[in-house]
């Protein structure tokens, strides 16, 4: 943890924001696995889809809304889920080849609901 604070730090006195959103997200992964309250986990996970927005930074977006996703479906917020990561997925046109949406489509398939018959 000490370690990605100063990356973080590093991104603000280079003002490098390509790669706060990662940094924060990878901080949020940190925390989780530390133990953190899911609530602080999503927070920093909210964060940092913010700020690849804001930043126009696609993938890192995508990347968050993933972990986000996944941390709310874990707590029964499949809705939530699906209405944060399915926007994101769809601004791709291209590279579906790329593990970063094929991670993104497989948990959208698990997130939008059965067809029924």
């Amino acid at each position: 943890m000490r370690h990605l604070d100063e990356a973080y730090g590093l991104v603000e006195v280079m003002d490098q924001r390509l790669l706060e959103a990662e940094c924060l997200r990878v901080r949020a992964g940190l925390l989780k696995h530390i133990g953190a309250p899911p609530e602080r986990v999503e927070a920093e996970l909210e964060r940092a889809v913010r700020t690849a927005r804001d930043h126009g930074a696609k993938v890192h977006e995508l990347r968050a809304a993933v972990d986000l996703a996944r941390l709310r479906s874990a707590a029964g917020r499949r809705e939530e889920a699906l209405a944060l990561l399915e926007p994101i997925y769809g601004w791709f046109t291209e590279g579906f080849e790329a593990l970063d949406l094929k991670q993104a489509a497989d948990l959208l398939g698990k997130l939008r609901p059965a067809a029924t018959f």
